[in-house]
């Protein structure tokens, strides 16, 4: 694995040589910590987890992830000793306590709008413009029809011609700040 130079924030951004390899790291068992601005996307079998800056991924936690999404300018990097990886266990920790408490919401179009507002919020309206209602759906557990009157009423406009992400062929997807990049390494899933 290379490592990025430069500032001291940044010397140990992970730069993944081909597409398959940073999902193999989360499949293997390893632990990263999402720096920057933006969202890491992990597709699961049944639904779409959503992780911020500032969390831990992968691990035991992050083992049955099929595919990645990055949203804005996160890079992910290696903690450096026990209190920071604790940390970024915690941050995780707040971000699924933020999931839990959207799946209680039993008024489907209410927790579509307040998944919606929460990540526009961290990743921008540019950026969650861009993903289709499927992807978005599977991350608040309602359908795509229920995400387009989401969007509506959000103002993100009907976006029912967004597709899902395609597998990009780029060697690093997650570098270039600003940049929404597809990570795949398995088959299936979002082609």
């Amino acid at each position: 694995m290379e490592t990025r130079s430069g500032s001291p924030s940044n010397v140990n951004a992970l730069i993944p040589r081909e597409s398959g390899e940073l999902l193999h790291l989360f499949t293997s068992g390893q632990t990263l910590i999402g720096r920057g601005q933006g969202l890491l996307l992990l597709v699961k079998a049944h639904y779409v987890d959503v992780v911020g800056p500032n969390a831990m991924v992968g691990g035991v936690v992050d083992y049955t992830c099929r595919q990645l999404l990055l949203l804005g300018s996160l890079h992910l990097v290696r903690p450096q000793g026990y209190a920071e990886r604790q940390a970024a266990f915690n941050e995780r920790l707040v971000w699924i306590d933020y999931l839990s408490n959207l799946a209680v919401e039993t008024v489907p179009l209410q927790r579509a709008q307040a998944c919606l507002q929460k990540l526009v919020e961290i990743a921008g309206a540019a950026a969650i413009a861009n993903l289709s209602n499927d992807w978005l759906g599977r991350i608040c557990g309602v359908l795509p029809t229920t995400m387009v009157l989401a969007r509506q009423s959000v103002g993100l406009g009907n976006s029912t011609q967004a597709k899902p992400p395609t597998r990009h062929r780029s060697v690093n997807p997650l570098i270039s700040p600003g940049s929404h990049g597809c990570v795949t390494g398995m088959s299936g899933g979002y082609s």
